[in-house]
């Protein structure tokens, strides 16, 4: 059973500030050049161009049906999807989040996009922190704006 909110809220109320914890790393496979470290670098990238601190940031990866039980229970979507996203800032420039992300939609997305696992990756990671600072993508104009972003992030840090 998946708890969205529960850790970084622990984390929050102890005033453990400035971590991000990367959770299930081990079920990304054949994933060379982005690991643990290069993955901190991006979050801290992105929130430092943006002005912004993190208190709290928990990264999970998860298969497409623990995805599934998240998007229902949380969020009342019945449908899989790449990123859910919970923000739990009290002040939108401290960020205290939990981000999820789907391996299995990672994957289907490198073929859909005809991409590298490595550039997926950090693009989901830039998508679900683009998400934290409320970005939204519900219309074509919204995920079109989105996908610049993700990729002059991606530019960016590479």
């Amino acid at each position: 059973t998946f708890l969205p909110f529960s850790i970084s809220y622990i984390f929050f109320m102890e005033g453990n500030f400035n971590r991000i914890n990367i959770n299930n790393f081990h079920r990304i496979k054949n994933i060379s050049k982005l690991n643990k470290k290069n993955i901190t670098f991006i979050v801290n990238s992105f929130f430092d161009y943006n002005k912004l601190s993190i208190n709290y940031l928990d990264v999970n990866f998860l298969n497409s049906k623990e995805m599934l039980l998240i998007n229902k229970k949380y969020l009342n979507h019945d449908y899989d999807t790449d990123v859910i996203t919970f923000n739990l800032s009290l002040d939108k420039k401290e960020i205290i989040a939990d981000i999820y992300i789907n391996i299995e939609m990672l994957l289907y997305n490198t073929i859909l996009f005809k991409t590298e696992i490595n550039k997926e990756l950090k693009r989901l990671i830039i998508h679900a922190c683009l998400h934290l600072i409320g970005k939204k993508d519900k219309t074509e104009y919204q995920k079109k704006q989105m996908r610049i972003k993700e990729e002059f992030f991606i530019n960016l840090i590479s």
